[in-house]
């Protein structure tokens, strides 16, 4: 099994009181390069489908691993319990490791019927829980090892709606969604023109569909030398981190005549 294969290294399966932690985890995965879903972050991808359908996609098929963020709410709740049927199902179908399960507490695991060895978040911390899942993930062989500096599309999105209606819409941002789509593109790119990525390009128009917004830039990286760092984006989710070939043709890339 090569990991290239996926749309996504990790899908998080979590109860929303946990969100908090977990956006902490997906954050630190996404800064090691990997390719996560994780359902706040997803939304324009999520957005116009069938729920229970893409359930079974994401936490099969798409998905490199599952990692499960175990607490007392994860094991109470339908669509965590249906995430985690859907994931054994894929378990089963490839009969080898796919499910990773992170405990957050003390829970009854027979409520989910695990016979797994598990990460113990209070034990081993935040910093190495990542690091052992990033390891796992490193363990499984690409289709080309990835060196140099190559260029990279990082797909930026956010809720347009919730942003304008919460507290951390500064007084100077319009409340209608197109000029606040306008204001919010404009910000996204100040905010990169002040990180360590020197050399980024919007790579078509931002997708707007009268909720969210989302935004691609491709930009030049060398994974293997550099820890990814887009600086302070505030309330931008980084969606997706992919190589610009796997999206687009190497002849449209935006930074082929200045190498």
């Amino acid at each position: 099994m090569k990991k290239d294969k996926f749309k996504f290294d990790f899908a998080i399966s979590y109860a929303g009181e946990d969100v908090g932690l977990v956006r902490d985890i997906c954050k630190l995965l996404l800064d090691n390069g990997a390719k996560i879903y994780f359902d706040r972050s997803n939304k324009p991808f999520l957005v116009g489908k069938k729920l229970s359908s893409e359930t079974t996609q994401i936490y099969g098929p798409l998905s490199c691993f599952c990692v499960p963020i175990i607490s007392k709410h994860y094991v109470n709740k339908y669509w965590t319990k249906r995430e985690y049927v859907s994931a054994l199902k894929e378990e089963e179908t490839r009969k080898s490791e796919f499910i990773l399960p992170i405990l957050l507490d003390d829970v009854n695991f027979d409520q989910l019927a695990i016979d797994k060895i598990y990460i113990d978040l209070r034990k081993e911390g935040i910093f190495d829980t990542v690091d052992i899942l990033i390891a796992k993930l490193s363990q499984l062989p690409s289709s080309k090892p990835i060196t140099g500096i190559t260029t990279w599309v990082a797909t930026f999105g956010i809720h347009v709606n919730d942003f304008a209606a919460s507290y951390d819409r500064p007084p100077n941002a319009p409340y209608k969604y197109y000029e606040l789509c306008d204001w919010l593109e404009n910000d996204l790119i100040k905010r990169l023109e002040k990180s360590r990525i020197k050399r980024f390009a919007l790579t078509e128009a931002s997708e707007r569909n009268g909720e969210t917004l989302s935004i691609r830039v491709a930009f030049r990286w060398d994974p293997s030398k550099e820890v990814l760092d887009f600086g302070d984006v505030a309330w931008w989710d980084v969606l997706e981190i992919i190589e610009y070939e796997k999206v687009y043709s190497n002849s449209s890339n935006p930074f082929n005549s200045q190498d």
